[in-house]
């Protein structure tokens, strides 16, 4: 194998190892780490059934050089890892932790495949698969050596919760609490933080909530509860705040008040037990209580469907702006402010004016239009920060329908929009004299014709490239406005007759293409299949549609399948899809439309497969981790090796590797002798990760 150019010195050195137990057959191996130079660095070895852990900072040994016994080493291979998550260091054999340490801060970011021959000296031996991953979910790598503690103080998981009595009772959410072997319970009492014990007596899964009682022979009962709880529905539009403690090892372990209004009195899919609001919920707000204007507990707030939707896709807010005035902005973030000129009607921006938009003080549009009771509606114009102007209709707040976009860089586009994004019919110009005009779908050329600029044409349709655009015969559907339907499907989701369906939908349209509310999909037999909303609905071609919000899809059986989240018809946020089960098979994280963060997937025993981690839609460190249903992991390079020949290809003592003419490479090891070094890689000396390697012993 080839050590990369920029790899540290790593030549034959003496490395003290007193009362090795060095058999006769038996050399020392392990895995070298945090490496940045002989003074500084850390070592995992093992040699016949011991071990021994080395930490080296500015030439002192830090820890104890004793050789140790473990039954966990096995006679033939075996899997070395360092788990580094939240606060611990954890050193596992075979899934085993022999030790534990505080998180080690590293001085250096390597780590290699190293061993020692019986004169103290680097050597050669068999070792593979040297591996370095990002703990991309903690709690999915196996309990019995990661320690379930997190940077937030320790605990593997923190929310909040509020007291039903004063005997010590108190409500959360089930999530917060499930498979927690130990709870406790922080209050402030008498100006002071007190921690007592807890456990959990009652739980409802399937509506997140957990009953918990102190049980600390510490805890004295409390006087009162400062607060009532109010068993009224409460309507749409009514004000309500939050009390928790969102992300404490970021924002501190203060209290933390956030208010906003209820957005509707049901949830997903008409839920009655659930109100949907407006109020940001940020991880670690669960469990918290939710209040009404009066100061009366009216729900418990959760980060779990409703907050993660709200998360990922559009978020609406009322924003002040101005004057006792305040707008709908359609697109709220954190940090939002507005200036508007203009008129007012009862409390909301009304007529013509002009909006100014910030975040976090930051100048980023000015709209210049109509708005009617507080939502832009009608013709106006938006001017960005980046120079782009829009000009166009707005309906309910959202640039839909005909309109303009030029940029400052030259390009142009006319033609129609859905929710800000090029949607529908048109056509766009580029500054260089390329166009395309045809069909878009959420910004991207869909069918139609692209005319290069130097004359060349060719097609696409349905995104794909072809030599002259086909003509599909349409079925001239034209479903009623405002009446709940129901549309069949064939295997392929094309329309059809009942008799020949496989699926049918059940969704009311209250304009043309444009259906209303969460359009629900069954199999045939009757069985939920899926659930989403959408914002256009093409009744030909299914690739044409628009989606917003939440979507979910199902096993026949009624078990989840897969669910992800659209904002402006690109995924965004996690898509997991689940075995039929309840395992994950798979999380994939999007960012606007584009592979951002973890990728996991894994097999249906829920053992990782597949982990890689990308940074807006690269692959991050050119690879990704692939782990047999053996145990065995595998860096997969996405190299391009005819590229960059130069830094593969070898020849020398040890053997050769070549790359050839297809992109691949072939790897020839001098018969009489074996690697030494191996596979090398570098890692983050401070996020959450697992080094691991697998030594094989030499046949002899």
């Amino acid at each position: 194998m080839i050590l990369k150019n920029d790899v540290p010195n790593l030549a034959p050195h003496q490395v003290c190892f007193p009362n090795a137990p060095l058999a006769k057959d038996a050399n020392i191996v392990g895995l070298l780490f945090g490496f940045k130079d002989w003074d500084n660095y850390c070592g995992l070895y093992i040699s016949g059934n011991q071990y021994v852990f080395q930490y080296i900072k500015n030439g002192r040994q830090m820890t104890s050089q004793e050789w140790k016994t473990t039954p966990a080493i096995e006679s033939e291979v075996n899997t070395l890892m360092v788990v580094n998550s939240g606060n611990t260091t954890s050193l596992v054999i075979n899934d085993v932790a022999v030790e534990q340490y505080e998180r080690i801060k590293y001085d250096g970011s390597y780590c290699c495949v190293t061993g020692v021959n019986k004169s103290n000296e680097l050597c050669s031996f068999d070792a593979a698969n040297l591996s370095v991953s990002e703990l991309v979910d903690p709690q999915n790598i196996s309990g019995e050596y990661l320690p379930k503690q997190s940077s937030n103080g320790g605990w593997a998981s923190s929310g909040s919760g509020f007291f039903i009595s004063e005997d010590g009772l108190l409500a959360t959410n089930y999530h917060v609490v499930e498979d927690a072997d130990v709870i406790q319970v922080s209050i402030v009492r008498e100006g002071e933080w007190k921690h007592y014990s807890a456990k959990v007596v009652l739980s409802d899964k399937q509506n997140d909530l957990s009953i918990v009682k102190i049980e600390d022979k510490s805890f004295s009962r409390l006087p009162s509860l400062p607060y009532n709880f109010s068993t009224t529905i409460k309507d749409t539009g009514s004000e309500v705040f939050t009390l928790g403690y969102p992300i404490a090892d970021i924002m501190g372990d203060e209290v933390k008040f956030t208010d906003g209004k209820i957005s509707s009195k049901t949830g997903i899919q008409g839920d009655v037990t659930v109100y949907q609001i407006s109020v940001p919920i940020q991880p670690g707000n669960s469990g918290g209580p939710l209040f009404d204007d009066k100061g009366s507990v009216v729900g418990i707030t959760s980060s779990g469907l409703e907050s993660y939707a709200q998360s990922y896709t559009l978020n609406e807010q009322w924003v002040p702006c101005g004057d006792s005035c305040e707008l709908l902005d359609p697109y709220y973030s954190e940090g939002v402010s507005f200036e508007w000129s203009g008129g007012s009607k009862d409390g909301k921006a009304h007529g013509i004016g002009k909006a100014i938009k910030y975040v976090h003080g930051k100048y980023e549009s000015t709209y210049e239009g109509e708005y009617k009771n507080g939502v832009r509606e009608g013709r106006g114009k938006f001017i960005h920060s980046d120079g782009s102007v829009m000009e166009g209709s707005f309906v309910n707040g959202q640039f839909t329908g005909e309109g303009k976009v030029t940029t400052e860089d030259g390009h142009s586009y006319i033609g129609h929009f859905v929710n800000y994004r090029r949607h529908g019919v048109g056509k766009i110009k580029m500054a260089n004299g390329s166009s395309f005009e045809g069909w878009f779908v959420a910004d991207n050329p869909y069918t139609g014709k692209w005319t290069n600029y130097d004359g060349t044409v060719f097609y696409l349709q349905e995104g794909e490239p072809v030599e002259k655009i086909v003509e599909k015969q349409k079925s001239n559907y034209k479903p009623k406005i405002g009446k709940r339907l129901t549309e069949y499907f064939d295997k392929e989701w094309n329309r059809c007759q009942a008799k020949d369906a496989a699926f049918y939908r059940l969704i009311t349209y209250e304009a043309p293409n444009k259906p209303k509310g969460i359009i629900k999909d069954y199999y045939i037999s009757g069985e939920p299949q899926g659930d989403f909303t959408a914002v256009y609905m093409d009744y030909e071609d299914e690739g044409k549609n628009f989606f917003e919000g939440e979507a979910n899809w199902y096993y026949k059986s009624g078990k989840l399948e897969k669910k992800c989240y659209f904002y402006n018809s690109k995924l965004n946020g996690p898509e997991v899809s689940y075995y039929e089960d309840g395992t994950i098979h798979s999380t994939i994280n999007y960012n606007n439309g584009v592979l951002d963060g973890s990728s996991v997937v894994n097999y249906p025993n829920g053992s990782p497969q597949v982990i890689a981690n990308y940074d807006k839609g690269t692959l991050k460190n050119n690879k990704y981790l692939h782990i047999t249903e053996e145990g065995m992991a595998f860096l997969v390079y996405d190299e391009n090796f005819i590229r960059n020949r130069e830094s593969w290809e070898y020849k020398g003592p040890n053997g050769k590797l070549d790359v050839n003419s297809d992109n691949s490479i072939s790897l020839q090891i001098t018969p009489s002798r074996t690697v030494s070094g191996g596979i090398y890689t570098g890692f983050s000396t401070v996020g959450d990760n697992i080094i691991s390697i697998m030594t094989h012993r030499k046949a002899s």
